[in-house]
């Protein structure tokens, strides 16, 4: 019987960690999925190159979001769809211990990168 328990027991815990638990990357895009305006709204443009690093956009974007040079941990950067639309870039940052998302896109030389923080 004590060997029926622990089997069962053991299949349960390994179900349990192989779960993967929606991230902040997912549970934004899920949220924005939702809304088909997101998109829209003032933004400041980041005036990089195209050729800039995911680090230098992210930096960029948190400093006009707090007009200051935080320091950030970056925790995972990769590419999202937002229901039909192009890719975007996402990164999951801590910023004195709060976890923030960072969506970002280059939209070209005129305009630069486009970038919104949740």
């Amino acid at each position: 019987m004590k060997i029926r328990t622990t089997i069962l027991m053991l299949i349960c815990l390994t179900a349990y960690i192989t779960v993967k638990a929606e991230d902040s990357i997912d549970k934004v895009v899920s949220e924005l999925e939702s809304h088909e305006h997101w998109r829209r709204g003032i933004f400041s443009p980041i005036s990089l190159p195209e050729t800039a690093k995911p680090e230098e956009v992210i930096q960029a974007a948190l400093h006009q979001y707090r007009n200051q040079n935080l320091a950030c941990v970056t925790l995972e950067i990769r590419k999202v769809k937002i229901g039909n639309l192009i890719d975007y870039m996402a990164a999951r940052v801590s910023i004195q211990s709060t976890e923030k998302v960072v969506l970002f896109r280059y939209e070209g030389e005129k305009i630069g990168w486009w970038s919104r923080i949740y």
